[in-house]
């Protein structure tokens, strides 16, 4: 083998023992681990979804995939408990400092990789699709608000694979489950967000790994990553139970005033609280209508993204609307916030060097992990706006839509009950972080809400360059809208798919399956973009419905149907409960802090 044949991936110094390395390698992900002395260069996805595993730690010897625990032997890359399943691992040698491999090898696997089979494709102009008009298309035929709905029926009429136009956008529709997977999987290097999405954020200084792309999103996505491990929501989580504590009290006095409540305001108001709290350490108290100028500078945002993501031209680049106007002044307040405590946070990390390794917000974690690696303070308030819009919108979504369903199946209500009263005793409250994995119910019934009224039932990308998926011609920069709802319902007909049903979560030793494990559901998204903070929603999920299960008697109030309204995330429209408190209960530690 001759110098000249060698790619080289990194300078062996720089490798740190049991600290996966993600390389990039003329386009092909790979990660390099050092393990006992030794060097191991793998193929960087992981088998199941493709996640990139160099988001993953190593323990006990093993390279464990962070989206879903699959583990992988470092020295040979055979998967623990099943040997058929390994890694491609590459012939690695060190030269002149240097890790290296053949660039042979790397050719032959590169061509492995984006192999097809001799199978006909056909072209994009094939497909059928709903008649148009001319110039504007079917864009008529779309409202905002129920948008995906009519897409979905047009799934139903024209199969998996169909077009429409919207003006001068010619897009690809997919409701195959097989396909959308794939196209989840081929993130980021052959379908990316939509890139008015991410001139969008950028415009409104919103720009993180959530919008970021390529090389960007690989820069920052493992910094995020490692600001939402278990240790930092552990470390969390009594400040959030005094939250679900806080909204505990609203729900009594409606409850003692026998006044109706707009559940998703409620839920809004304790998810702005609680991801406030862990992004900047700094509780809003909306729940008590403590609204100050932040938080309406932050609503501001939502409402935007609605209307940008939704217009054909970008007009506001051009033209100022009273709307446009009045977000451009929450953005100077917001960042100049922002600006503040990062300063603040950068400080007090010099000041204690030992505050990185127990970060008290989300604003510290990612200064503290990007202390020399060009994670700059706008990156950090890129992904601190990402998951203040993130946690807020979809989580209260997803609470919501459980709470419809409670009210709608007192099975299911009696179920969950039953799982709060026995895991929570005496208390009130969730007390113990250890006890939120034994909440496989409530857990399961997360999930099913969220198979059945996701926060996104409709995924917008693109194609960075001409491609095929399934077996259609995907030219470069056609816009891909991935119907994930319908998708997740047709792989899952025979199991009646449109019934809530949480068994279908309960696996046979009584454990709740993995999301990420789970066949076509795509919620949290699939592939090497998983959504980093679902661990976060879920805790928060399992400490609302505990309480309220544990404290209140449920029930569905007001007239007519509660419907999907989709305003830039789908959200229930028209639901409004009433509580009764149940038997009196012993007080928890947490009852009276504020």
């Amino acid at each position: 083998m001759t110098v000249a044949s060698l790619v080289p991936l990194a300078r062996a110094c720089a490798l740190v023992d049991d600290v996966p390395l993600a390389v990039d390698a003329d386009g092909v992900p790979l990660v390099v681990v050092r393990h006992r002395g030794g060097v191991s260069v793998f193929d960087g996805r992981c088998p199941h979804q493709g996640n990139l595993l160099a988001d993953g730690e190593v323990v006990d010897g093993h390279l464990v995939c962070a989206a879903h625990g699959w583990r992988f032997d470092c020295a040979s890359g055979r998967r623990a408990g099943d040997p058929r399943t390994c890694l491609h691992r590459f012939d690695a040698r060190v030269v002149d400092g240097e890790v290296t491999i053949d660039a042979a090898e790397l050719d032959v696997f590169r061509m492995q990789r984006a192999g097809r089979d001799a199978r006909a494709v056909r072209p994009f102009r094939s497909l059928p699709g709903p008649r148009g008009l001319p110039l504007v298309g079917n864009l008529f035929q779309l409202r905002e608000t129920d948008q995906h709905l009519v897409m979905e029926d047009w799934a139903d009429e024209y199969g998996p694979m169909y077009r429409i136009r919207l003006g001068p956008y010619r897009i690809l529709m997919v409701a195959d489950p097989l396909l959308v997977e794939d196209a989840f999987k081929r993130r980021p290097d052959t379908f990316r967000r939509m890139s008015t999405v991410e001139g969008i954020a950028r415009g409104l200084k919103a720009a993180g790994v959530f919008t970021a792309e390529g090389d960007e999103w690989r820069r920052q996505r493992k910094v995020v990553v490692q600001a939402l491990t278990h240790g930092h929501l552990k470390h969390f989580f009594p400040t959030m139970m005094r939250i679900v504590a806080r909204l505990q009290r609203r729900w009594e006095q409606a409850a003692d005033e026998g006044r109706e409540i707009d559940l998703l305001d409620d839920l809004t108001r304790f998810t702005i609280d609680v991801t406030s709290t862990f992004a900047f350490g700094q509780d809003l108290n909306t729940i008590e209508g403590h609204e100050g100028t932040l938080e309406q500078q932050i609503g501001e945002i939502p409402r935007a993204l609605s209307r940008r993501v939704t217009a054909l031209v970008p007009y506001w680049n051009h033209v100022k609307l009273p709307a446009d106007r009045a977000l451009d002044r929450a953005l100077v307040g917001i960042h100049d916030t922002l600006a503040r405590l990062i300063t603040d946070a950068r400080r007090r990390l010099a000041e204690d060097p030992g505050l990185a390794a127990r970060p008290g917000n989300y604003i510290e974690s990612l200064v503290a992990q990007s202390e020399g690696g060009g994670f700059s303070d706008e990156d950090v308030t890129g992904n601190v706006m990402t998951l203040m819009l993130a946690g807020e919108e979809t989580t209260a979504r997803a609470l919501a839509w459980l709470i419809h369903f409670m009210c709608e199946r007192p099975d299911l209500r009696d179920t969950l009950r039953a799982e709060s009263d026995a895991l929570l005793g005496a208390d009130e409250l969730l007390q113990d972080f250890a006890t939120h994995p034994r909440m496989v119910r409530i857990e399961a019934a997360a999930l099913e809400a969220m198979r059945l009224k996701p926060a996104a039932p409709v995924l917008r990308l693109e194609a960075l360059h001409d491609t095929v998926l399934g077996d259609v011609e995907v030219p470069a920069r056609t816009p891909v809208f991935l119907l994930t709802r319908h998708a997740t319902i047709r792989a899952q007909a025979a199991t009646g798919a449109a019934a809530f049903d949480i068994e279908r979560w309960i696996q046979p030793d009584g454990t709740t399956l993995d999301a990420t494990s789970a066949k076509a559901f795509f919620p949290f998204g699939a592939g090497p973009r998983f959504c980093p903070g679902r661990f976060l929603a879920l805790l928060e999920i399992k400490g609302v419905i505990s309480m309220l299960c544990r404290n209140f008697e449920l029930e569905r109030a007001g007239s007519g149907p509660v419907e999907e309204k989709l305003v830039f995330t789908m959200r229930p429209d028209n639901l409004v409960i009433r509580l009764k408190r149940r038997a009196a209960q012993s007080p928890s530690p947490l009852r009276n802090q504020p």
